[in-house]
């Protein structure tokens, strides 16, 4: 129980700062799933549209709240948890989908089993559109986002098999 907790302050952790750089370049949209695996939303998410997709049984948008989603502007969208334990050819789907109705310059954050290579996941999101900005293993997780939690009466457990992917999509 303790390394799910610190999996789901890991996320909370990493999406948090990948949400306000967002911000910061122009996004103005939070897109989540309307799953039960459905990744948390952020405080930093305030003020900002809110468009929920929900996904189909085989991981594909089965539908998309158009009327809150802007498809001529930016927007971040937090796939961490949703994303780890999505089978590839579904992840490439969804990633392609994203693709076709997301801005230039949008940021998606995902996580995905740290024993898949890196360069399977960079062409994967190439070939959907997007480009990695930031990629980080479970060590340099575990010493940005969690070792402070650590104290000497309470050490927990460090978080493993977890790699986290910003992308961003590509400008055509």
């Amino acid at each position: 129980m303790q390394n799910i907790l610190m999996g789901t302050l890991a996320r909370a952790e990493y999406a948090a700062p990948a949400l306000r750089n967002a911000k910061q370049l122009g996004a103005q949209q939070y897109v989540d799933f309307n799953t039960r695996l459905a990744p948390f939303k952020l405080p930093d998410a305030e003020g900002m549209r809110h468009s929920r997709i929900l996904l189909s049984s085989k991981g594909r948008i089965s539908q998309i709240e158009i009327p809150c989603f802007a498809k001529d502007e930016m927007c971040f969208c937090n796939m961490l948890g949703l994303s780890f334990d999505m089978p590839i050819i579904k992840l490439q789907g969804l990633m392609g989908a994203l693709s076709r109705i997301f801005k230039e310059g949008s940021t998606v954050v995902l996580d995905r089993p740290e024993n898949e290579p890196f360069e399977k996941m960079e062409k994967l999101l190439s070939d959907c559109g997007f480009l990695i900005y930031e990629y980080i293993m479970s060590d340099e997780i575990q010493a940005r986002f969690l070792d402070r939690y650590n104290t000497p009466d309470v050490s927990f457990a460090p978080i493993t098999g977890i790699s986290f992917y910003m992308a961003v999509k590509k400008t055509v």
